[in-house]
């Protein structure tokens, strides 16, 4: 395979995981508040600037974040496409961004679509059906720590230290998923580059 078809990933890369890095930051600081303000009655005028910033500033970042690694996933799919035939994957190239989007399917498709992706970057493993490719254990972790980190701030809190607690368990969690998200990315930009007498993709 000739690296010259494959499109460079790793500027975008990069920047993903820079923001997501950022975004899991801005999520320990929106926990670190709540705690600050855990004993107030009601918020101060200071206080409910703060956590009105916060609020959108959290929102800005996960929507610029999540924008940006989906523009990373797309361009990693087309290079897996490159490497192995896109008739295996699972999912067409429609659902790497759709499938964000529907209910209850967004549980799963991406994790599925990133699972297929770095397995079909291995160009070691080009002979090798997809479907028959050892699946990445960090993908998993990283896609769990992500939903268990989003579904703990959807969880009912009838007490301001149950939204503290909850608040810090999704900050915990959501620094957990963004350093396994970081190694995800450049595990896959990497595979994509490797040539095809070099070793297998690394373990997970």
């Amino acid at each position: 395979m000739n690296n010259d078809v494959l499109r460079p990933v790793h500027g975008v890369g990069l920047a993903a995981t820079v923001l997501i890095g950022i975004s899991a930051g801005i999520n320990v600081l929106e926990a670190v508040f709540v705690w600050l303000t855990v004993d107030a009655d009601q918020y101060t005028t200071l206080g409910t600037t703060v956590a009105f910033m916060l609020s959108w500033i959290s929102l800005v970042a996960f929507v610029v974040t999540a924008a940006t690694f989906m523009v990373w996933m797309y361009h990693a799919r087309l290079n897996s496409d490159a490497i192995t035939s896109r008739h295996q994957h699972r999912f067409t190239r429609t659902w790497v961004i759709l499938g964000w989007f529907i209910p209850i399917a967004n549980l799963v498709i991406p994790h599925s679509v990133v699972q297929d992706v770095w397995r079909g970057s291995d160009r070691a493993l080009r002979m090798v059906a997809l479907e028959q490719r050892p699946k990445s254990s960090l993908i998993t972790a990283w896609w769990i720590c992500f939903l268990l980190s989003n579904i703990a701030l959807t969880l009912p809190q009838s007490l301001s230290y149950e939204l503290a607690t909850f608040a810090t368990v999704s900050a915990l969690l959501s620094v957990a998923a963004a350093v396994l998200a970081a190694r995800v990315i450049r595990q896959i930009n990497d595979l994509q580059v490797t040539e095809p007498s070099a070793s297998p993709a690394p373990a997970a």
